[in-house]
């Protein structure tokens, strides 16, 4: 894969991620409130099914983006490093579609126990729980890998190294915070920086 088709799928990947995590109701929902979220995820959950399924798509779009960036890297010093990214990064991206998924039948779920069936509502709670625990996990594995890639691509100064340091700094912050919290509003910080600092890389590939 050339680097210019690598920077257009980054490009792609990030603005699918971005539109249709960004149009659904949970959004603005109050992350940390099972009831808030209960009520965003059911109030148009054929939309959220369908949001967060293009978005987790956007996802692995960014991650073949990737992909590119490591095989061009490769038999240089940080290349090992990219290989070991882009697993984790694999990970991440699975785990994220299985999250997004659950998050989907939770919002199904809690349409039907809001309407009064108790059932429903019990299955609405223990995907919820599910879906939390394995997007917790998922940010992890992401931010490991974006920390990686970092560490690869300053090894190697096939970026600007400066490009290469923010990754590295923004995955450590990303896996702090989600230790901390995988619920809380700061991991909106890490996220955005990692689309950003991908962004500058795709428009440095361009421009070669």
């Amino acid at each position: 894969m050339s680097s210019r088709m690598s920077a257009i799928l980054i490009i792609i990947g990030i603005a699918v991620t971005m539109i249709f995590g960004l149009t659904n109701d949970t959004a603005t929902a109050d992350w940390s409130s099972d009831q808030s979220m209960m009520a965003a995820l059911s109030g148009n959950y054929s939309w959220v099914q369908l949001s967060m399924l293009i978005s987790a798509i956007g996802q692995i779009i960014i991650i073949i983006g990737i992909f590119g960036i490591r095989d061009s890297m490769s038999g240089g010093e940080g290349h090992k490093y990219a290989v070991m990214s882009s697993l984790f990064l694999a990970i991440g991206a699975t785990m994220n579609l299985i999250w997004g998924s659950l998050l989907g039948v939770t919002g199904e779920a809690a349409a039907a126990g809001m309407a009064g069936s108790a059932p429903h509502m019990a299955i609405a709670s223990a995907t919820f729980a599910a879906a939390i625990g394995i997007g917790a996990a998922g940010g992890i594995s992401t931010f490991v890998g974006i920390s990686l890639l970092g560490i690869g691509t300053t090894i190697q100064k096939n970026f600007n190294i400066i490009i290469g340091i923010l990754l590295v700094i923004i995955g450590i912050i990303g896996i702090v915070l989600t230790l901390l919290d995988s619920r809380g509003s700061l991991l909106f910080i890490p996220w955005i920086g990692t689309f950003v600092i991908l962004l500058s890389m795709a428009g440095l590939s361009l421009r070669k």
